[in-house]
């Protein structure tokens, strides 16, 4: 087999053997090492591809569902977005201890294959979950590891997986530094509705927001936000949205990047049931 082959449309110009294109996720060039074309269930290798074919390409290593190639830089592709979430959790763990390296890369493989699934893998401890859309889905998984993959394993009995939220506003939790010289004010409020189907239909797109994004501050403002609110966003992470309500502080910017992690690591896992 030649190697890992992705599939995708191409939109413009042509692609061959040797090319060298860019990946703007993984922000990194590659080297095409074999161009080819679908007939049904076939796939032809060829020396060149136009635009408007599906094709498959081997030689972007490391490669996730969702990436956009191409020559040079560009403004990525909408990230593709999955309805449903996954509602059954299973750990799983190879039955000889001496296979945990080999099951951790299959599972990162499975990741890759099925964006529908998650996998969290501890490499130390060798616990890793595996999430889906049932116990079907997980099983099919499990068979294939066992007879696709050669592996044993063994799965423990399925979890349900639980969303907690809020609610009402929170009032304002201190927070200190470990010198004790700097306090953080925190509060949590319930988003407005419109806000989050727009985020979850991907109309307001996920990720750090810019302190001059036009496109952002037009979307809120649609949806009702003032110019102060809109100008307060930071984030946009998992349906939740922080704000950064500082005022005068000038060396707030070198701890807002950490401030951004907890807020992510607290989307992650919630304080009760720690999912998200």
């Amino acid at each position: 087999h030649a190697g890992e082959v992705a599939g995708g449309r191409l939109f413009s110009g042509t692609i061959k053997q040797g090319d060298e294109v860019y990946m703007n996720l993984a922000k990194r060039n590659v080297r095409t090492q074999q161009v080819s074309v679908y007939r049904g269930s076939q796939r032809l290798i060829v020396d060149e591809v136009s635009a408007g074919n599906i094709i498959g390409i081997v030689g972007l290593k490391d490669v996730f569902a969702g990436e956009t190639v191409s020559r040079n830089p560009i403004e990525p592709f909408e990230a593709i977005k999955h309805i449903f979430e996954p509602v059954v959790t299973k750990s799983i763990e190879a039955t000889k201890a001496a296979d945990l390296p080999r099951l951790v890369e299959i599972l990162k493989q499975i990741r890759k294959e099925d964006p529908s699934i998650k996998i969290e893998i501890n490499e130390q401890t060798g616990e890793s979950l595996m999430s889906g859309m049932g116990e079907l889905h997980l099983e099919i998984i499990e068979n294939r590891i066992k007879t696709e993959k050669g592996l044993d394993v063994k799965t423990s009995q399925p979890i349900i997986v639980y969303r907690e939220t809020i609610g009402k506003e929170s009032p304002a939790i201190e927070g200190r530094s470990p010198n004790k010289h700097n306090s953080f004010y925190m509060k949590v409020g319930l988003l407005e509705d419109n806000v989050y189907e727009a985020i979850k239909s991907g109309e307001l797109r996920e990720g750090k927001v810019k302190k001059k994004s036009e496109d952002i501050f037009n979307i809120f403002s649609k949806l009702g936000w003032s110019g102060d609110m809109i100008r307060n966003v930071r984030d946009i992470y998992k349906g939740n949205v922080f704000l950064d309500e500082t005022r005068g502080e000038v060396h707030i910017g070198e701890v807002m990047d950490m401030v951004l992690d907890a807020f992510k690591m607290v989307m992650n896992k919630g304080p009760l049931a720690r999912e998200p």
